[in-house]
C-alpha cells in the first residue's frame, strides 16, 4: 500500500522576517547608527551650504531629483513578488547610500587622489584619479550598506532578489544626493543652470541612467544574496560569499569608467559629493 507524498510547503522565512531596522540587541545596529549620525552632520552642513548659496536652485534641484527618484523607489520596492521588504530596512539602506556612503566616499576619494598624485604625478592624477579610485571606493561603501542591513536583520536578505532590492535602494540614495550636488555645485546653482544641468545629466543621457549608479550597487548585493541563498552549492558559504562579492564589485565598478566618460579630458568630472577635486 503506497502512501501519497505530502505536498511541499512553500518557502517561509524565519521568525526574524519583517524585522524592523531598530534592533537594539544587534551590535551592528549601533555601529550603523553611529556611522549614520557622524556622517549625517557633514551631510546636513553641506546641504545647508547649498541652500545658502542658492535657495531657489537648491529647492528646485531636490524637486527635480525626487521626480524620478520616487517612481524608481516604488518600482524597486514592487520587484519582489514573493514578499515585500520591510520599509524600515529599505529606508535604512536608502539613508546609508544618501548619507554615509556619499560622505565617506568624499573623504576616501580625496585621500586616494593624494596617493595617485604622489605616485603618478599631478598631471596623471588630474586625468585618471576619478577612473582609478571612485568606482572601487564608492561601490565598496554602498555594498557595505547592504552588509550592515544583513548584519542587523540577516534573515531579510534571503535570496538574490532581496540583495538586488537593498542594493538598488542604497544606490538610489547615493544617486539622489550626488545629483543634487552636481546641479548646485557643478552646474552653477541658479534655477536656469539647474534646469540646464538636469537636462544634460538626467534627460539627455537617459532618465534612469543619468547617474550610472542604480545598476552598480545591486550587482554586488545580488551576489551576496546568491551566496546567502545557495547552501547546497559546493564550498563553504563564507568562501562563496567572498568570491561572489568580488565578482559583483568587479562587474559593478569596471564599466563605470566607460559609461561615465572618465579618462583623458575628464579631469574636472566629479562623482562624489564633498570632494575638493572640482573646487
Amino acid at each position: 500500500m503506497s502512501v501519497a507524498a505530502e505536498p511541499t510547503a512553500p518557502r517561509r522565512r524565519l521568525p526574524l522576517a519583517h524585522a524592523s531596522l531598530y534592533q537594539p540587541g544587534q551590535p551592528a545596529f549601533w555601529l550603523y547608527a553611529a556611522i549614520l549620525c557622524g556622517t549625517g552632520v557633514a551631510t546636513i552642513a553641506q546641504q545647508g551650504l547649498f541652500r545658502r548659496i542658492s535657495p531657489a536652485g537648491w529647492a528646485l534641484s531636490w524637486g527635480l531629483v525626487l521626480l524620478y527618484a520616487l517612481p524608481a523607489f516604488l518600482v524597486v520596492y514592487l520587484l519582489d513578488l514573493h514578499e515585500r521588504e520591510p520599509l524600515s530596512l529599505l529606508l535604512g539602506s536608502l539613508l546609508w547610500g544618501a548619507i554615509a556612503a556619499t560622505t565617506l566616499a568624499g573623504f576616501a576619494n580625496d585621500g586616494w587622489g593624494l596617493v595617485v598624485a604622489r605616485v603618478g604625478g599631478p598631471e596623471f592624477a588630474a586625468r585618471w584619479t576619478a577612473a582609478l579610485t571612485a568606482p572601487v571606493v564608492e561601490e565598496t561603501l554602498k555594498g557595505l550598506g547592504v552588509v550592515m542591513i544583513y548584519l542587523i536583520a540577516r534573515d531579510e536578505l534571503a535570496d538574490v532578489m532581496d540583495g538586488f532590492v537593498y542594493g538598488a535602494v542604497c544606490g538610489l540614495g547615493f544617486a539622489v544626493v550626488e545629483d543634487v550636488f552636481y546641479l548646485v555645485a557643478v552646474f552653477g546653482g541658479s534655477p536656469r543652470e539647474v534646469l540646464h544641468g538636469f537636462f544634460l545629466r538626467v534627460i539627455a543621457s537617459g532618465l534612469y541612467s543619468s547617474s550610472r549608479r542604480r545598476s552598480c550597487s545591486p550587482a554586488a548585493a545580488r551576489s551576496a544574496g546568491w551566496a546567502r541563498s545557495s547552501p547546497g552549492r559546493s564550498g563553504p558559504l563564507e568562501s562563496r560569499a567572498r568570491s561572489s562579492l568580488r565578482w559583483g564589485t568587479r562587474s559593478a565598478a569596471a564599466p563605470r569608467g566607460v559609461r561615465c566618460g572618465r579618462g583623458p579630458g575628464t579631469a574636472r568630472r566629479r562623482s562624489w559629493p564633498g570632494s575638493s577635486a572640482s573646487r
